[in-house]
């Protein structure tokens, strides 16, 4: 992070004169503007909102106390996640055949890492449901090795329509369901 700022000037000691006269690097100002790097360390688990403070580093003025700067996170939308504390949030499209039949898909992690996402053939995904996949979240603050939970939320996509032979296979597992 680049910051301007003041500094008490070195050529007058922030007095604003040099003898009887104003001093020429300042000109009687008594700080000269000066450009200073922070550095912000963000750590695995930080949440948006925190603040990171470096003490004593905002501008300065002669016989004044410099102030702190105080850089507060702002976390970034994602186009795939969404972070509520230490949980991820996000949508899986499947089909109307994965929901019935089963499947397994990868899905990427923020982390570059593939996680399969899988549910067994007796498993029956119903539209809008969710499943939990625990420590596949955000870091945690305090302990970065251990993480938040990861929410999927299926969304099943249905056909536009059947064919005749469909129509039928679906009306025979019907009809078999009912007896």
């Amino acid at each position: 992070m680049q910051m301007k700022m003041q500094t008490p000037c070195p050529h007058c000691g922030g007095k604003g004169v040099m003898s009887a006269n104003k001093c020429n690097k300042c000109h009687g100002k008594k700080v000269n503007p000066e450009s200073k790097t922070l550095h912000v360390v963000v750590t695995p688990g930080m949440q948006n909102g925190e603040k990171v403070i470096f003490e004593k580093d905002g501008p300065q003025q002669p016989d004044v106390i410099p102030g702190d700067v105080v850089v507060i996170l702002k976390q970034s939308k994602h186009d795939q996640f969404n972070r509520v504390g230490d949980d991820l949030y996000t949508e899986m499209m499947i089909t109307f055949k994965e929901a019935m039949m089963g499947f397994k898909k990868p899905l990427k992690h923020l982390d570059g890492r593939k996680i399969e996402v899988r549910s067994e053939p007796q498993e029956i995904i119903q539209p809008f449901s969710w499943k939990i996949i625990e420590n596949e979240g955000m870091p945690l603050k305090d302990n970065p090795t251990q993480k938040g939970k990861l929410h999927i939320k299926f969304i099943v996509s249905l056909p536009d329509q059947l064919t005749p032979e469909q129509k039928e296979l679906v009306k025979e597992m019907l009809k078999e369901e009912k007896e």
